[in-house]
């Protein structure tokens, strides 16, 4: 859908608040270590919607996707001083994030991650929407929901926090508690998979398009 001037707007100013943000996250950081109430409110504008992002792609559930945001925020104030300093404050969000709502949506302790990742009713993945890029993609949408579909949930995570939340191997490892090469499998394996069902899914739609179009000719009164 094509954005209107005021969103456009809109979008581009809160572009440029994060990425100044960026340029001084750690020193935000350390305001937050030593008690400024104006940094953490700085640290949950550019990244709440990251966090509810990442959260809605594990749960459906928006209220408890968003209470637990509001909750990791709480928890921040209440232990700043025993904070760490840290080269990336999204990366250590999505760590504490993730395991606060993993605690939430386990049922027992018999429960794996990945059993209780696939035990939740997902939203249609939008992590791979710089795909498309307007209205006239919405075959393309449908094609890649259905090809993530048939993904894994860590591979699903995995796809998200590389392409969406640009994290390297490293911060991959220890958001999602996997040793280096099994985040390389999951990456590799998904993205192999992602193109097996685009390309097949590309061509059984043209073979649909040619058939509907083949039968009509069939029908059609001379």
């Amino acid at each position: 859908m094509y954005l209107g001037l005021k969103e456009k707007l809109e979008k581009f100013s809160k572009n440029q608040q994060f990425w100044a943000f960026m340029k001084n996250e750690s020193a935000v950081w350390d305001q937050l270590r030593e008690g400024r109430q104006s940094a953490l409110k700085e640290i949950y504008n550019a990244y709440f919607d990251v966090l509810i992002n990442y959260g809605m792609r594990m749960s459906a559930r928006h209220e408890l996707v968003e209470d637990s945001v509001q909750e990791l925020f709480v928890d921040l104030w209440n232990m700043r001083s025993g904070l760490s300093p840290t080269d990336s404050v999204k990366n250590y969000l999505i760590c504490s994030y993730r395991r606060k709502l993993i605690r939430k949506l386990k049922i027992g302790p018999e429960q794996t991650d990945e059993t209780i990742l696939n035990n939740q009713e997902s939203p249609e993945p939008d992590f791979l929407n710089f795909l498309i890029q307007d209205e006239d993609a919405g075959a393309l949408q449908r094609k890649l929901a259905a090809a993530m579909d048939t993904l894994s949930s860590r591979q699903k995570e995995a796809i998200f926090l590389k392409y969406n939340e640009g994290m390297d191997y490293d911060q991959l490892c220890e958001a999602m508690d996997l040793k280096y090469q099994s985040v390389r499998n999951l990456i590799s394996t998904g993205i192999a998979r992602l193109r097996e069902q685009m390309l097949f899914l590309i061509i059984f739609t043209v073979w649909l398009s040619t058939s509907a179009f083949a039968i009509t000719l069939t029908f059609r009164e001379p």
